[in-house]
């Protein structure tokens, strides 16, 4: 009988023992993997921080592991990963590969629970950049607006209170912002960087002057007077000498007293200033008031996801205020990336309190914010053709004709697209 108690006992304790190993094992064997493509490469400040989201979100959920994936920048090579075995949960990308991946059937519209939410949070032009018909596509990312960035030191010496806030006013403060040997300007006012700049600051100038780029029936409409209006703004300003092509550098490096400038030139100007001397304004008012443009990219969940409820979830975690930042966490990101508070929280959130100055101009610059989706569905992201054609009625071309052939261009493509 003894034996017999024995035996069951041990019996029992091995049973135990086995209950728990299989389901230690079953646990283990029960973590998900979630993919992320986070849009940031390793050994960078950005990955590094990225990394620590990650490390934080899997200690609040052991069942999860995350998979960094980085940047993938090439839309091919993001399209291989989407049809391969593993695919990613969540992607990063822009928005005309956003858009593109949409007309696949490849991108999951953000689900019902999550809309309000995000909508009440969020400002109107970055829900605007990611609204498709009556869905969402995604949430913000790496969000800016066109503005003016100053130097006010600068300023100062030449006696300047502030910014021009219209063209007329460029008119009269660019001469005298400017650098003469004798009566000839050798250094101009203000500047733009380069064409994908350009492009999208010239847009804001032909909405500005009442214009539009596509009607309510999807037909391109940009021959008209408003972008006439806006290239003669432009011809003026590069006549009259001040202001000049593609001389960001001189402004970087404290030389020029204005650009047609981002948030993001933030990163740039603190390593080399004190940011506190610069401060930012919308871009320059039209006939039809002030409006700037506003381009982001998205972190979408793909349609062929593995785990598209956990990929929500952590995307709500990530822009949660519930946070040890004292804002979002994709808030403190793009502090530090230098773009736009991604919320309306994020203004005041302890990690922007640096920046709020440099950054004040922009955030008025949202509330006159265009996001680009309305002629980027038709297949027309930052339209070069437009900034092309500006250049050569500089250099001499009649408005009429390099618009005529920038309205070709931009047809052609609109049908590639179609196709």
């Amino acid at each position: 009988m003894h034996n017999r108690k024995h035996v069951y006992r041990h019996a029992l304790v091995l049973f135990v023992l086995v209950f728990v190993v299989c389901n230690a094992f079953a646990y283990a064997q029960e973590k998900i993997t979630l993919r992320v493509i986070t849009g940031y490469a390793p050994n960078s400040a950005t990955w590094d921080l990225w990394q620590e989201f990650i490390q934080e979100y899997e200690e609040l959920n052991p069942h999860i592991v995350i998979e960094n994936r980085g940047s993938v920048a090439q839309a091919d090579v993001l399209l291989m990963q989407l049809i391969s075995n593993e695919p990613p949960d969540i992607i990063k990308t822009d928005m005309p590969t956003v858009l593109s991946l949409h007309r696949r059937d490849l991108i999951q519209p953000m689900p019902k629970q999550y809309v309000d939410r995000f909508t009440a949070a969020y400002f109107p032009s970055a829900i605007q950049a990611l609204q498709y018909d009556d869905t969402l596509l995604g949430i913000p990312a790496s969000s800016n607006v066109t503005g003016i960035i100053y130097n006010t030191r600068i300023f100062a010496e030449k006696g300047v209170a502030g910014p021009p806030r219209t063209w007329e006013e460029l008119h009269l403060l660019g001469p005298k912002l400017s650098e003469y040997s004798g009566t000839n300007i050798i250094q101009p006012a203000i500047t733009v960087a380069d064409n994908w700049n350009l492009d999208y600051f010239l847009t804001a100038s032909i909405l500005a002057e009442g214009g539009q780029i596509i009607d309510q029936n999807g037909n391109l409409v940009v021959d008209q007077e408003p972008t006439y209006r806006a290239f003669q703004r432009w011809l003026d300003a590069v006549n009259h000498g001040y202001f000049a092509f593609n001389k960001g550098g001189l402004f970087s490096s404290g030389q020029l007293p204005m650009v047609f400038g981002w948030p993001f030139w933030q990163v740039t100007l603190s390593s080399r200033h004190n940011l506190d001397d610069f401060r930012s304004a919308p871009t320059l008012a039209g006939t039809a008031g002030t409006v700037t443009t506003y381009r982001n990219h998205a972190y979408c969940v793909p349609t062929v996801a593995h785990q598209q409820e956990e990929a929500w979830k952590f995307l709500e975690w990530m822009t949660s205020k519930e946070s040890g930042y004292g804002g979002t966490r994709l808030g403190y990101f793009d502090s530090i990336a230098g773009t736009l508070p991604i919320t309306r929280s994020d203004i005041t959130a302890p990690y922007n309190r640096s920046r709020q100055q440099f950054m004040a101009g922009f955030l008025e610059a949202i509330e006159y914010s265009v996001p680009s989706v309305p002629w980027m569905r038709h297949g027309l992201g930052s339209m070069p053709e437009l900034s092309n054609a500006l250049k050569k009625t500089v250099a001499g071309v009649s408005p009429q004709q390099s618009i005529n052939e920038a309205v070709t261009l931009l047809k052609s493509k609109m049908e590639d697209w179609r196709k």
